[in-house]
């Protein structure tokens, strides 16, 4: 996983709702199915960020659940 999108995540949720608001847009900017018709290569490339997104969204879900 790379620290870029934990980082870019970290700083843009200081708060929970900030959090899903940046998950959302994330991964609706780079859904495989949303980028499927330009080939290929993008569709691979987006699942592979879509991995990172999704760790780095889990990762502070679960930071946030355990401070509650």
């Amino acid at each position: 996983m790379k620290v870029g999108w934990l980082r870019w995540l970290q700083n843009c949720s200081a708060m929970q709702v900030i959090e899903d608001k940046a998950y959302r847009q994330l991964s609706m900017k780079y859904h495989p199915d949303k980028v499927a018709h330009l080939g290929a290569e993008f569709k691979r490339v987006a699942e592979e960020k879509m991995k990172e997104i999704n760790a780095a969204y889990d990762y502070f879900r679960k930071k946030f659940e355990r401070q509650q």
